[in-house]
Formats: C-alpha cells, structure tokens, sequence
C-alpha cells in the first residue's frame, strides 16, 4: 500500500449548486510501493460551532487509476465539506490527505 497520499489536493467550491470538483496529483514514485489501482475520496458534511467541528455525514467514492479529478455531487447547498484522498494498490488503501474545505461558511450577524 502507498506510503503517502496523493499530493497537491484541490477543490473547485461549487461547480453547480450541489456539487464540486476535487483534483489530486499522484502519490511520489517513491512512496508507490507497487500498482496505484485508483483513489478513494472521503467527504464529509460539515457543521462548524464555536470551538469545533461536527460531522454531519460522510460518504467514501472509488475512482479508477487513470483519473486525477471527480466531480462530487448530490450535496447540499449552503453547506461545507472536507474531502480527503487517497491512493491504493493491491496490498490496501494508503494514508489520505490532510483535508481540504469545500464550501461557503455562512456568518449570521446578530
């Protein structure tokens, strides 16, 4: 299994009103270790409070080896997400990526 994630994760915010793009250069040659089979992609809702995070839901896509970019949708409008990739080879899914934020953060003002 890879022994580093992918690099240089992207999100283009809101492509469409319940979607975005995510884009991921390959894991380093060097951290390979064997036959990057695809990527695993997890996205997770997010609701932000005063001191933390919270997590909505979280869902996990698979895409194959020869693509270095999805589309994610079926989200919810006026919401964030954090999307995190990874790669695997035949041996197991490596390490994801530090997470990337998605979204608009909504500021109610009193």
């Amino acid at each position: 299994m890879p022994s580093s994630p992918p690099i240089n994760i992207s999100a283009r915010n809101r492509t469409s009103p319940k979607g975005f793009l995510v884009y991921w250069d390959p894991v380093p040659r060097f951290h390979q270790q064997g036959i990057i089979l695809g990527y695993k992609l997890h996205i997770r809702h997010i609701a932000e409070g005063y001191n933390d995070i919270k997590y909505l839901s979280q869902r996990i896509l698979s895409i194959d080896n020869t693509t270095r970019g999805a589309f994610v949708d079926g989200l919810e409008t006026f919401s964030r997400y954090t999307v995190e990739v990874a790669a695997f080879t035949r041996k197991g899914v490596g390490s994801f990526s530090d997470p990337v934020i998605v979204g608009k953060k909504i500021v109610f003002f009193k």
